[in-house]
């Protein structure tokens, strides 16, 4: 990331319409982002290169989408998280180009970054690691909530074969929160499960195109973590899953980051929130609703058919 506003304006290219695009996002992994641009003037030629008017097409320039409508109200956009460009291939015949990008969000950045040598932590709180780890490749951290973030580890450490998302997947863990890619070069993270409030509805104006409804196998029923080191120990089970299924399917947690029997039972009782929204096989085709990102709330209805609330 650059952050000197005058170089990033030099930079800029755009923006440009983009023919098509795809993006893909779950939970605490990469996302993805493919968008394809239609070049006829050959503007685009030799992304990358300083000379060029496509110098700012280079790997790890940040890339954004801006999604929505024109209505009668005016343009009503919604801007997507930052996405870091991996590869740009631009194709030529006929007198015009197309050119094709493919992108990784802040958690694929993340991903790419490891330390050259063992890093120690030594009381810091999960929010404060949060930011530090982070700040490696330039995100900030945005907290909503969480109350677990406070909560201080005794020891962190970050090893050379472990990337910085290896880091913050555990501190989210730890903490027993959730987090998505915010607009801002952040990372917005929120409690999970979510405060009580009313999920929007979608389908109530019959905009679900096609949907199929049922029933999946939870990942886990049963948690179990141990922290050898603090003398830590918590269970938790979805007796009725495991009931259901004729089976129980373990979670087991060894870490001696776990300071106490505490933060032991919030962990175990996170990974059971988490492992309930594999429970269900919705999907749904619905219009854009650049409005909802991922771990937001929605309640889906149908003509003969609601579906609860699900993040």
């Amino acid at each position: 990331p650059v952050f000197d506003v005058d170089i990033r304006d030099w930079m800029r290219l755009g923006p440009a319409a983009a023919l098509s695009y795809r993006r893909v996002a779950e939970g605490h992994e990469p996302g993805a982002l493919t968008v394809e641009l239609l070049d006829p003037a050959l503007a685009y030629r030799n992304p990358g290169d300083a000379a060029s008017a496509a110098r700012a097409i280079k790997p790890l320039s940040a890339l954004r989408m801006r999604r929505g409508y024109r209505t009668a109200a005016g343009i009503e956009t919604v801007d997507t998280p930052n996405y870091y460009i991996t590869t740009a291939t631009l194709s030529e015949g006929q007198g015009a180009g197309h050119l094709r990008i493919q992108a990784t969000d802040a958690y694929g950045l993340l991903a790419l970054w490891r330390p050259v040598e063992s890093i120690q932590w030594y009381g810091r709180s999960v929010a404060w690691l949060l930011e530090e780890v982070c700040g490696r490749v330039g995100l900030r951290v945005a907290i909503e909530g969480a109350p677990g973030l406070e909560d201080t580890l005794p020891h962190f450490s970050l090893h050379p074969h472990q990337s910085a998302l290896t880091a913050v997947q555990a501190l989210l863990r730890l903490g027993r929160a959730v987090a998505r890619p915010a607009p801002d070069d952040s990372l917005c993270v929120l409690a999970y499960p979510p405060p009580q409030e009313a999920p929007p509805q979608i389908g109530a104006a019959g905009e679900v195109r096609e949907a199929a409804y049922g029933c999946a196998r939870y990942p886990y029923t049963h948690a179990r973590i141990a922290s050898e080191a603090h003398d830590a120990y918590a269970e938790a089970e979805c007796v009725a899953a495991s009931q259901a299924m004729g089976q129980r399917f373990s979670y087991v947690l060894e870490d001696n980051r776990v300071a106490s029997e505490e933060m032991a039972a919030g962990i175990a009782t996170h990974i059971l929130g988490l492992a309930a929204l594999y429970g269900r096989a919705d999907q749904a085709t619905i219009p854009l609703r650049p409005d909802v990102e991922i771990w937001d709330a929605v309640t889906l209805l149908a003509d003969e058919a609601a579906i609860p609330a699900g993040a």
